[in-house]
């Protein structure tokens, strides 16, 4: 594992007053972060999704390798806007770059203040069920203990971030190798079956499948899901070491390594399982049925490790958008700040953290997630479109990694069918898209007047200079 750089550790000044933050992420960092980021819950239950959607395990397994070979399409868009801007943000700074300042905010609003909160939600709360559950035995944990657990997780995994980014990715690693041994046992489990029993639902090939272009759509909704963070590292690309050269190469070794992990774990899913036995917790009935009585124990710890990891790189990286509208001022500039000693964005990250938690005591998570996949691949789309708009934009900007000319415009259609399919499938997805209303006004009252109102400045100014004392900030 490579070590920090202590040379490039150090945080610099910015315009504005603000603070980089320290590049204290090397290539073996940037690659497990990636892997860690994406492999959290959804390999262990989407692959049910898939299926019955798919209808037959031969067309199930194509759209898992179509949605990685999506994922890392993507990635390689990804990687010609993350070394042409490598700050911290992401799509906040590429959408304020390419479109202007209203669709930067509009993303920091719909992302950083509610989607990335209830990805994080969700994967707490897939965290503490599983891991409470070797204490309950047969029977259920209530759901206030899981939320409960949920959210001691979230602010412990907030409280490691704030004192320390060395330490956080140093624990994604630890995390992600962990996942990556938790998942090569499951594998193991399946070449074990298959020796012993044959192929299992593997000999049905392409038997039942979908000819329906809309379930069709679904399946790759749950494969993508479980592809999701691969563009996690564009959000801390301001503190990777060499990110020019370092940025391409995690992205995609870390895409390599998850399609690897995932096309293995499906194989061993379907060797073990007949269609008929896949259930939304495929990964359960499989360790039972292969482990016994041990398999209660076993997945539900790959499941804790695994979401966990998650959950830890997304704080880090979320809290960075939240950074990046602090020093757009779409949000306080508070947001922004950086502790002098510790160089990581507290207030940001507390704020992350707080967001998290109240849709962690909320509940009913789950009717969120398809929701904000929706919406994700909106963004996606755009930011596809986004890497045109600045090649005309800014002709002679700096592109270290320059992608293929057709690539952005494949994947900016691919990006439109899993839109429009879903509002073919259900016109109640429009219905999201009322979330951007009060952005819109918020906008317009605020932030724009914000802009030429020099009281509004000077507010923002003095709560700025406060928590600069407060939080020995700059």
């Amino acid at each position: 594992m490579d070590q920090p750089n202590g040379s490039n550790a150090k945080a610099t000044r910015v315009k504005d007053g603000a603070r980089d933050l320290p590049r204290e992420i090397s290539l073996s960092y940037a690659i497990t972060i990636i892997a860690g980021c994406i492999m959290g819950s959804g390999i262990f239950f989407t692959p049910h999704e898939t299926l019955v959607n798919s209808g037959s395990v031969g067309l199930a397994f194509i759209v898992w390798i179509s949605a990685g070979l999506l994922a890392m399409g993507g990635g390689l868009c990804y990687c010609e806007l993350g070394t042409s801007l490598p700050e911290s943000g992401g799509e906040c700074v590429y959408f304020t770059r390419s479109y202007g300042q209203l669709a930067g905010f509009l993303y920091v609003w719909m992302t950083g203040l509610i989607v990335r909160p209830v990805s994080q939600a969700v994967e707490c709360v897939a965290f503490a069920s599983y891991f409470v559950q070797p204490f309950y035995g047969a029977s259920s944990p209530s759901s206030l203990v899981v939320s409960a657990v949920g959210i001691v997780a979230a602010v412990l995994l907030g409280v490691i971030n704030a004192v320390s980014s060395r330490v956080s990715v140093r624990i994604i690693a630890v995390l992600t190798y962990g996942k990556m041994a938790a998942l090569v046992g499951i594998v193991l489990m399946g070449v074990y079956w298959g020796a012993m029993h044959g192929p299992g639902s593997l000999s049905t090939g392409f038997a039942g499948t979908t000819k329906d272009p809309k379930t069709l759509g679904l399946a790759f909704y749950g494969a993508l899901w479980a592809f999701d963070g691969w563009n996690a590292l564009n959000y801390v690309a301001e503190e990777i070491q060499d990110p020019q050269r370092n940025l391409p190469k995690g992205i995609t070794a870390g895409l390599l390594l998850v399609i690897v992990c995932y096309v293995c774990v499906n194989l061993s899913y379907f060797t073990v399982l007949s269609k008929s036995e896949f259930s939304e917790s495929v990964a359960h009935v499989m360790g039972v049925k292969v482990l016994g009585q041990a398999g209660l124990l076993f997945i539900p710890l790959c499941v804790a490790l695994s979401t966990l990891g998650a959950s830890c790189g997304s704080c880090m990286t979320s809290s960075r958008i939240l950074v990046a509208g602090g020093r757009e001022s779409f949000l306080p500039k508070i947001l922004a700040l950086i502790h002098r000693s510790r160089s990581t964005p507290i207030i940001a990250i507390v704020v992350h953290i707080f967001l998290s938690s109240i849709f962690i005591a909320g509940g009913t998570l789950e009717s969120l997630v398809n929701a904000f996949s929706f919406i994700q691949w909106i963004i996606y789309g755009c930011a596809f479109m986004a890497v045109y708009v600045l090649r005309w934009k800014e002709p002679y900007l700096d592109r270290p990694y320059k992608v293929w000319f057709w690539l952005p415009g494949l994947m900016t259609l691919a990006s439109a069918y899993l839109i429009i399919d879903p509002i073919l499938e259900n016109p109640s997805y429009l219905l999201i898209m009322l979330l951007l209303l009060p952005g819109l006004a918020v906008f317009f009252i605020f932030i724009r007047q914000q802009m030429t109102c020099s009281a509004l400045r000077q507010l923002n100014d003095l709560m700025t200079s406060a928590s600069m004392k407060a939080f020995n900030s700059s």
